[in-house]
């Protein structure tokens, strides 16, 4: 684009254009010594795309621990819960025997057992006997509804599986373990084609029901899933509640048919305490470890495949612990963030249970050296506080997730509490001015500056590509908001820029560039709680020079007058160059599609019609 003196301009705008310059960050800097800052980093830098902005740094805001705040006891208060597709939540009360159930605008009541009858029948009279309801209370834990619609509840004495049809109705099934092998369920997790993946963290296992409730073995001497799980009594199935197992014989099932959550070569002691299975099998495990430090395991077909540490980005600043703030983990979520299975985001719960934290999983669709896909796992930006959380977990229902508050279900909203870097650098890639010794003539920042932030400008120009990065760094005056708005005439003729937002079209006019490439470094500084946004770049070259074009040459004599001269005219220049652009695309303001909005009137009236 020429304006009316045919001065040109590169511009950058929009994500492909800036993100060039997050790529130039990354290079080796041959002179890191003469960079005018002390640490450069282009990690301090993002590119924000809902705003289609470039800014400092997102950084997670740390909820800080109230004195008197109590934690969440995993112990007591994880028991278990689980959401059908129709907003129906269940999960297991205080005293671990019966299962509870909570719709949208009800409130909270017993989904079983069944509650008892108000009148007992008198001593020696004969009464029916409701056999959905146990002889003795059941002790339970773990909670899951399958993708066909079944509620699945771990029962701890006797150890098995309350199986519910949600559809049909009626009293449950209750699948028995064997006597011989052990299992205490803690968590359980829907999986796809209607599974359903059972954590036992005593003996740190995972089983898993196929649709039809057979135990899927990963023994490597049992290639397929058992047959027969809907027997009758006397084999390995579902029986109704309360009958015997001594003649239960299990038939090639044993402790190896599960996922061995433990390797004998990890020294760390593992504490899985929650798991979450994706759409392609994939077994997520969080495990709490030994040192404070939760992990994230994975696992498919049976065997691990990737751990990662869970570590937040954090302030260097504000936080003793370093660039990383560890996380003790109490439970997590994942959302899905597309019909594959990955990407994904894992949405983990402090152990002080006042917020959450969110991960990004997902696979390097580039494969390494060695034809491995590389993994990306990354903590992203913002803050979900979890007000009264009650302890029970998280449930993820249509890709959101929900937290126990009393006894309903809320979203885990994001609130606006923004915490940015403090400081960062960017540089743009090498702009051509296509002479030599052009004189570069002004920069135009479509941006937002609030108060309390800033933003430096650096320059430095060379008429050889090979010697620009050696060329030493000028800074350049500091850039004001134009009152007027955009230079781009009828861009936003109404428009202009606003002081107290610092939100507007900056200019500064070069002062030292000149050279046939010209290379733009920016110091973005904000108080983290706001940073400059950077939405457009236009840097205008040649330089359409008044005192060259329309002075006598006895004013270009002397060069250091001559200077000055040349840059006090070019801000007139700047003036004028503007009204002429607008008499030059004048047109603009006689086309419906391009007037602005108030101008319609004034154009309807030339042919007599009422807006």
């Amino acid at each position: 684009m020429l304006d009316a003196n045919q001065t040109r301009h590169h511009l950058l705008l929009g994500a492909p254009d800036w993100k060039r310059c997050l790529s130039a960050a990354t290079k080796a800097l041959p002179d890191s010594d003469w960079a005018p800052v002390a640490a450069y980093s282009g990690s301090a830098v993002e590119w924000y795309d809902k705003g289609q902005v470039m800014r400092l740094r997102s950084l997670p805001f740390n909820f800080p621990k109230p004195t008197l705040d109590v934690m969440p006891d995993i112990e007591q208060q994880r028991r278990g819960a689980a959401a059908d597709q129709f907003g129906n939540w269940y999960w297991i009360d205080s005293t671990s025997q019966r299962l509870r159930v909570w719709s949208t605008g009800t409130s909270a009541i017993d989904f079983w057992p069944p509650a008892e009858e108000e009148q007992a029948p008198a001593a020696g009279e004969f009464a029916p006997v409701d056999a959905s309801t146990p002889s003795h209370p059941l002790t339970l834990a773990g909670v899951a509804v399958s993708s066909e619609h079944f509620l699945l509840v771990g029962t701890l004495a006797p150890a098995g599986v309350l199986i519910f049809d949600l559809a049909a109705g009626g009293a449950p099934m209750h699948l028995l373990w064997p006597a011989g092998v052990p299992f205490k369920p803690f968590d359980m997790a829907a999986g796809p084609s209607g599974s359903v993946w059972i954590l036992d963290r005593v003996y740190k296992r995972c089983w898993v029901l196929d649709r039809r409730f057979n135990i899927v073995s990963f023994a490597s001497t049992v290639a397929t899933a058992l047959e027969g799980a809907l027997t009758p009594q006397g084999a390995f199935g579902p029986v109704k509640p309360g009958s015997s197992t001594a003649d239960q014989t299990p038939r090639m099932l044993d402790a190896n048919s599960a996922i061995n959550l433990r390797l004998a070569a990890d020294p760390i002691a593992r504490d899985p305490i929650s798991i979450e299975v994706l759409s392609d099998g994939t077994l997520l495990v969080l495990d709490r470890g030994a040192a404070k430090l939760s992990r994230l395991l994975l696992y498919r077909d049976g065997t691990q495949i990737e751990a990662f540490n869970l570590r937040v980005s954090v302030d260097t600043n504000k936080n003793q612990q370093g660039e990383y703030l560890d996380l003790f983990a109490y439970d997590f979520a994942v959302v899905r963030k597309g019909a594959e299975a990955l990407p994904v985001e894992i949405f983990v719960v402090q152990q002080e249970g006042n917020q959450a934290y969110v991960f990004n999983l997902a696979q390097d669709p580039s494969p390494s050296a060695s034809n491995i896909s590389q993994w990306i796992f990354n903590s992203l930006p913002g803050y979900r506080p979890m007000r009264r959380f009650g302890g029970r977990g998280l449930v993820t229902l249509k890709d959101l997730p929900y937290y126990d508050f009393a006894e309903s279900w809320v979203p885990l909203i994001e609130e606006s509490r923004p915490r940015f870097d403090t400081q960062g650098v960017l540089r743009t890639p090498v702009f051509d001015g296509k002479e030599p010794d052009c004189v570069w003539h002004r920069l135009m920042l479509d941006a937002c500056i609030p108060s309390e932030t800033s933003l430096t400008v650096w320059t430095r120009c060379s008429n050889d590509t090979e010697l620009l990065p050696y060329t030493e760094w000028i800074e350049e005056p500091q850039p004001y908001l134009r009152r007027t708005g955009s230079e781009i005439p009828y861009l936003h003729p109404l428009k202009p820029g606003v002081p107290g937002t610092g939100e507007g079209t900056w200019e500064l006019l070069f002062q030292q560039a000149r050279g046939r490439y010209l290379q733009i470094m920016f110091e973005l500084t904000g108080n983290q709680r706001a940073t400059p946004s950077l939405r457009a770049l236009r840097a205008y070259y040649p330089r359409f020079s008044y005192l060259t074009e329309y002075m006598p040459a006895l004013y270009r004599e002397d060069n250091q007058s001559a200077h000055f001269l040349d840059g006090f005219l070019a801000n007139i220049e700047g003036f004028y160059t503007g009204i002429e652009d607008r008499i030059a695309n004048v047109q603009a303001l006689f086309d419906q599609r391009t007037a602005p909005k108030d101008a319609l009137d004034w154009l309807a009236g030339w042919f007599g019609a009422a807006l």
